[in-house]
C-alpha cells in the first residue's frame, strides 16, 4: 500500500496533466490538495481486500505449488493464521474488491469513496 500511495503522489505531480487534475478537483468539490490526497488514498486502498483470510488462502494461478507453499510459509512466518481454500463457503462470491469496498464501509468511509 505504501509503494502504491508514494507512486501515485509521483503521478499526481509529475505525470498527470492539468486538465486531469482538474477533473479530479472538480469532482471532490475541494481542492486541489484535497483531490491529490483521495488520488493518493484510492491508488493506496485499491487492493486492500487482497489482504483478507479467503484471498491469502487462493491457490497461484496459473498452478504453482512451489508457489503457494512460498506463500503460505511467508503468511505462517509472520504469526498469521491460514486456512485452507476449502474452508471458505461462497469463497468464489468474494471477490476481492468487494472485500475492500465492504471493510472501507466498516471504517466510516464515505459510500461514493467505497
Amino acid at each position: 500500500m505504501t509503494d502504491s500511495a508514494l507512486v501515485a503522489r509521483k503521478l499526481w505531480s509529475h505525470w498527470l496533466s492539468d486538465g486531469i487534475r482538474k477533473v479530479f478537483t472538480e469532482g471532490t468539490n475541494g481542492t486541489e490538495a484535497d483531490a491529490r490526497k483521495l488520488f493518493i488514498f484510492a491508488a493506496a486502498i485499491h487492493d486492500f481486500g487482497k489482504a483478507t483470510p479467503v484471498f491469502q488462502a487462493k491457490k497461484a494461478f496459473p498452478p504453482s505449488r512451489e508457489l503457494d507453499e512460498y506463500i503460505e510459509g511467508q503468511i505462517i512466518a509472520s504469526g498469521l493464521p491460514i486456512r485452507p481454500f476449502s474452508d471458505f463457503h461462497n469463497a468464489n462470491k468474494t471477490p476481492h474488491a468487494l472485500a475492500t469496498q465492504f471493510l472501507l464501509l466498516q471504517a466510516g468511509c464515505p459510500d461514493n469513496i467505497a
